[in-house]
């Protein structure tokens, strides 16, 4: 009982990711999600009267593995439903939900859009509801849109239609990846002097994400290097020198230019020593407790503080659970067992981004961590002995830590 204990959060986690990647793979998987889920869970409640263990966890695994179909197809439908048949010109209100900035171009996404009148044009009669709009740098849209934040209410004439699917042989399919995130319409702006942001309609969010634009310009405004300031402090990359780019993708650390968990373990770490450093000299009733909660805490907190000065994107949310789940259990005392953590954050991310399951960037992070994971469980040498012999050992595990996560992430 207690073996199928152990190894049944990440049994869950993994049918949840293959219930997500049938889905996307056979799109009529979709609409067994729900009543899958309702057999598995019918079954598992007469297996539970009858006192079958086993039973219940594959019932349980059945059940995520609806959930992961269910997900998806949900995402997928959305998409589907906003997708238009043919271009057409419209006037639309929405809210800026999120921002891509790149070298070359700017991507903005537009939610809760609905139909207005502009001038003598008068209001569509529907459009979608979600829409992306590209504009290149260059042009005089691209730089109107880069200057919106999340947050913002906008009105803009807008060119809208279907996402265009890969034309490349082996290239990137846009439409796969734009249905996995529930988005069926992309747009252009028309006319970039009729588009304007909505008086009084900035929030707590649009201020926030003001006030990061302007650090970003003043990181990017000494000299040619703020550009690499900003992209290495606070993942801003739209300022960053070709020539910059190119040098940090030939010597393969292009990475360290995206903020995610390597930054937000360097800061968590340096605020977690520190609060528990001056808990530990503070003496007194702080040396009768235990300070790493404390400390874990603050080091939380801090992640956090920082990860929304970076723009809160998707790796640094993952990022940031992975690392409030590690610090939860080390003072919970179950940091013996991280793979449970590193399932629970998969669950987590899977059932509210499925389309995070395709991304590179989430792949490389949980086939690396489990990989370290697996490596750290393998028994090694003891502390003690000489200094040579703990230098040899220390070299081992090294050599085998990193050669273990080569060997798991080299297949993505």
């Amino acid at each position: 009982m207690q073996q199928l204990l152990a190894w049944l959060l990440p049994a869950l986690a993994v049918c949840l990711v293959a219930g997500i990647v049938a889905a996307d793979r056979c799109d009529d998987l979709g609409n067994a999600g729900l009543p899958l889920v309702g057999a598995a869970l019918l079954v598992a409640v007469l297996a539970g009267r009858a006192r079958a263990p086993r039973t219940v966890g594959a019932c349980a695994c059945a059940m995520s593995f609806g959930l992961g179909l269910h997900v998806l197809a949900a995402q997928v439908a959305a998409g589907q439903r906003d997708a238009p048949t043919a271009r057409f010109d419209a006037a639309v209100s929405a809210r800026v939900c999120t921002r891509e900035g790149h070298p070359s171009f700017v991507a903005v996404d537009l939610c809760g859009a609905e139909p207005v009148a502009l001038g003598e044009r008068p209001a569509a009669a529907r459009v979608p509801a979600r829409i992306r709009v590209r504009a290149s740098r260059d042009a005089p849209e691209g730089a109107w849109l880069s200057r919106r934040v999340p947050g913002e209410r906008v009105r803009v004439l807008l060119r809208i239609g279907g996402v265009a699917s890969a034309r490349n042989p082996g290239g990137r399919d846009r439409a796969a990846r734009a249905a996995r995130r529930g988005l069926g319409a992309e747009a252009r702006i028309v006319e970039p002097r009729l588009a304007f942001v909505v008086d009084g309609s900035a929030s707590w969010r649009a201020r926030w994400h003001r006030g990061r634009l302007r650090l970003v310009e003043r990181l990017e405004g000494p000299g040619a290097g703020g550009g690499l300031l900003a992209a290495l402090a606070l993942g801003e990359r739209s300022g960053l020198r070709p020539v910059d780019r190119d040098a940090f993708r030939r010597l393969g650390i292009s990475h360290l230019l995206a903020v995610s968990g390597l930054h937000l373990g360097w800061i968590a770490a340096i605020a977690f020593f520190a609060v528990r450093a001056v808990l530990l000299r503070l003496g007194g009733s702080a040396l009768r407790r235990d300070p790493r909660p404390a400390a874990a805490g603050a080091a939380v907190a801090t992640a956090l503080a920082y990860a929304a000065l970076t723009g809160w994107g998707v790796p640094v949310r993952r990022a940031w659970l992975l690392l409030s789940i590690c610090f939860a259990m080390l003072c919970s005392g179950r940091s013996k067992a991280p793979v449970h953590g590193l399932s629970f954050a998969l669950l987590l991310l899977a059932s509210c981004e499925p389309a995070a399951v395709f991304e590179l960037g989430p792949q490389l992070s949980f086939a690396a961590t489990a990989a370290l994971l697996l490596a750290a469980a393998e028994p090694g040498r003891s502390g003690s002995g000489p200094r040579r012999a703990r230098a040899g050992a220390a070299l081992v595990t090294g050599l085998r830590v990193s050669a273990t996560a080569i060997a798991a992430t080299a297949p993505v």
